[in-house]
């Protein structure tokens, strides 16, 4: 039962994503994450960056989801 509610009440269901809020909420622990996500995006490899960009956009499209 409890999981039904938690599918129902997250942002995700409509396909938007919430980490902005989790950002302005503790910006310091979000650190890590935009850490994270900036080595995968910009650190060296096969793909440009701008072809991650492009992946990560239709892929987010695919999901239904903001990007």
């Amino acid at each position: 039962m409890f999981i039904a509610h938690l599918k129902t009440s997250t942002p995700q269901v409509d396909g938007q994503s919430d980490l902005r809020h989790l950002f302005a909420y503790d910006p310091g622990r979000s650190r890590y994450l935009l850490q994270f996500t900036q080595a995968v995006m910009r650190s060296p490899g096969a793909l440009t960056p701008g072809e991650r960009e492009l992946l990560a956009a239709m892929t987010s499209q695919e999901r239904h989801c903001l990007f």
